[in-house]
């Protein structure tokens, strides 16, 4: 395992573009050192006290600091754009998203880069 990344200043880690259902879907996460975490921790304290539930807010926070942005995703046949309201909704409602982005949000695995 390559721990080069967890030396790197934040702006230079890299982020990961991962699909995520079809071909044409695709989200961007970014690698969460210890700066990031302690991000979402704040930013889950933060949630907790706009009254979500202790796993939701986590879930919400982590996907308002590691997601950087996607593409493909669609609402009722429109795109779905990204914003913090969309990324709470996907990462609070879909299993398979949450789990996909926090692993991409901490894995050390090299090739899923693209910087």
């Amino acid at each position: 395992m390559d721990i080069s990344l967890l030396r790197k200043k934040p702006q230079d880690r890299l982020r990961t573009v991962f699909p995520f259902g079809g071909p044409e879907e695709t989200a961007e996460v970014l690698f969460c050192g210890r700066e990031e975490m302690a991000e979402v921790q704040a930013v889950a304290k933060r949630l907790l006290a706009e009254g979500l539930s202790k796993d939701d807010a986590y879930n919400a926070a982590y996907g308002r600091v590691a997601l950087r942005g996607w593409s493909g995703l669609v609402d009722g046949g429109e795109p779905l754009p990204f914003t913090p309201e969309n990324s709470d909704l996907l990462m609070i409602g879909s299993a398979e998203f949450r789990t996909a982005v926090i692993v991409a949000a901490t894995s050390l695995r090299p090739g899923l880069e693209k910087n």
